[in-house]
């Protein structure tokens, strides 16, 4: 089905390859080639957005990224936006803990370990070793009731993710790349980010709403017990050897 999609990314290049190529699929691709130009192009006068997608660059001159996304959210919260980047992960979560940090300095507990990659990029931001420890870790994790998520390598899903799931938190996580097994699904057992900004809204409008904190925390809590204590492994795994899914 031919879609209208908005594409933002400042480099005329990139911007005219991803149009490019949507256009011979069929779509209709109008472009924006700064954060400024986007925000014209999202007003409605009134009216619904004329798009179907949106693909939007994070750093761009004028209106940065999130703001982009700020504002698609404020008009249509059910248009699908596709971040495009080139800032490196590591870039992104030094700006996200200082975000959060900032954001929440009496409830928020994080940062990195001390090692030299750390010490060189963001000694501002190393932890205590008492507070790295796993049973320091441990504690504080069971003892939170919201645990933010960040991808691992290579798109992975982030093993402190099956963590935060057996103890029953709220999570806030980078969007998932894998299907996981037994409805674990957006909205239900986690919300998500795409930037720091987003991370920070999404925090916010969980800790205005503590039914919705520990909806999240007893969804995750039954799908822990139904699908990720050892018992439960081996019994999936025995499942689909009898059906020949594996």
């Amino acid at each position: 089905m031919a879609a209208n999609i908005l594409v933002v990314e400042d480099d005329a290049d990139i911007n005219e390859i991803i149009s490019t190529q949507l256009s011979r699929n069929g779509h209709t691709c109008t472009q924006a080639f700064s954060g400024t130009e986007a925000l014209m192009r999202l007003d409605p006068n009134g009216g619904p957005l004329p798009y179907d997608l949106v693909i939007c660059d994070l750093m761009l001159p004028g209106a940065t990224g999130e703001q982009i996304i700020d504002s698609v959210r404020g008009i249509d919260s059910a248009l699908p936006v596709i971040v495009i980047s080139a800032r490196t992960s590591t870039a992104d979560r030094i700006e996200l803990l200082h975000r959060l940090q900032s954001a929440f300095p009496e409830q928020f507990t994080g940062g990195v370990s001390d090692n030299a990659c750390a010490r060189q990029l963001c000694p501002e931001l190393i932890v205590p070793d008492k507070l790295t420890g796993k049973r320091a870790y441990l504690h504080r994790m069971q003892h939170t009731e919201i645990c933010v998520a960040s991808t691992g390598l290579h798109g992975s899903t982030g093993w402190k993710l099956a963590e935060y799931v057996a103890a029953g938190r709220a999570i806030v996580t980078e969007p998932l790349r894998y299907t996981l097994p037994g409805g674990f699904e957006e909205g239900k057992n986690y919300k998500t980010y795409t930037s720091p900004a987003e991370c920070e809204t999404q925090l916010r409008q969980l800790l205005a709403d503590p039914a919705a904190i520990l909806a999240m925390a007893q969804h995750n809590a039954a799908y822990y017990q139904a699908w990720l204590r050892p018992e439960q492994q081996v019994r999936q795994a025995l499942r689909q050897l009898e059906t020949g899914e594996l």
